[in-house]
């Protein structure tokens, strides 16, 4: 992120008068994060919108809310699996299963992903209607929960909020369910292309084979981070109750699209090289590795949405001395 100093008729070393001021006794680094900004913060000063956002991080349960809502998404992993790979099995789109299973271990742990590696060979290669019909109200059922989950929470931080109905939060929450999921799959037909296309450029000889081995690991990082970046952005822009939606590509989706990426491919790392949860744990040992991806996913979607709603908190801050300042004038 730039970080740019703010200009006030023309000078920058005044400061914004609707900000924290600057005090005598403020050293060079808190005088530097009164008077600077970060593009995303709206104007707003690193200081003001990060003495929210550090409150929020580590004052109020953030790893608590975190768990409960990692749960509710370990509970509508599978259904939602279910759904999907049956689903792809029906789709005539030569090369999607192979660019899902190769997608599943680029990002998931090694033990996680042989763990799931017969049960998505089965349903990719088999037509189930019944299972089909039952996986689809089952991930319905299970993933509008966590979206629910995750909505209820969204709301219960913010600062300002409007009243909505239960159906519309339920109607909401499926909507996601059904947007993250068509996310998933135009995901899957991207890499699918990739993965053609490669075949074509291989047989031409265009590349040798080590540079056009990079490059398709590098078109599937791209593609995955703007899976991920607009998957969250759409949560966040979707689920809160607020009078004013915020910008869809904000600097909370920003921030929590580069953490979850670093953070799954830093464990995907440490259980491959430097940890094996099967020899602790046995055969559930992929299941927990799973589930603590999954919680800190969890932790990084709820770390982002902390850092716009500091950003919405320093906004109504620079309200509030804007109006005490006009009622003294």
């Amino acid at each position: 992120m730039n970080i740019r100093s703010k200009t006030y008729r023309g000078r920058s070393d005044i400061h914004n008068p609707l900000e924290t001021p600057v005090t005598k006794t403020d050293g060079r680094m808190v005088r530097y994060l009164k008077t600077n900004t970060i593009i995303g913060f709206h104007g707003h000063s690193i200081y003001d919108v990060g003495k929210y956002f550090l409150n929020s991080l580590f004052r109020e349960n953030l790893t608590i809310r975190a768990s409960s809502l990692s749960f509710n998404f370990f509970l509508s992993l599978f259904p939602i699996l279910i759904f999907l790979l049956t689903l792809i099995a029906y789709l005539p789109i030569k090369g999607l299963k192979s660019g899902l299973i190769n997608e599943i271990h680029l990002l998931l742990p090694e033990t996680s992903s042989k763990a799931l590696s017969d049960t998505i060979y089965e349903l990719l290669n088999q037509q189930h209607s019944t299972l089909l019909s039952f996986g689809f109200l089952l991930a319905l059922y299970f993933a509008s929960n966590a979206y629910h989950t995750m909505i209820n929470t969204f709301n219960r931080r913010l600062p300002q909020r409007i009243r909505r109905h239960w159906v519309h939060n339920r109607l909401l929450a499926i909507g996601l369910t059904f947007l993250i999921t068509f996310y998933g799959i135009l995901t899957l037909l991207f890499v699918s292309k990739f993965y053609q296309a490669e075949t074509y450029i291989h047989k031409h000889h265009w590349f040798a084979e080590p540079v056009l081995a990079w490059i398709m690991v590098l078109l599937e990082y791209i593609v995955l981070m703007l899976f991920v970046l607009i998957s969250i952005s759409s949560v966040y822009y979707y689920a809160p109750a607020t009078k004013h939606r915020w910008r869809f590509f904000s600097a909370g989706s920003i921030l929590a699209t580069i953490l979850s990426i670093l953070s799954t491919l830093l464990f995907s790392l440490y259980v491959n090289n430097f940890n094996s949860y099967n020899k602790v744990y046995g055969s559930i040992g992929a299941i927990i590795a799973l589930m603590v991806l999954i919680y800190i996913n969890t932790l990084v979607i709820l770390v982002g949405f902390d850092l716009n709603t500091s950003i919405e908190k320093a906004a109504m801050t620079a309200k509030l001395r804007e109006g005490r300042k006009n009622n003294k004038g």
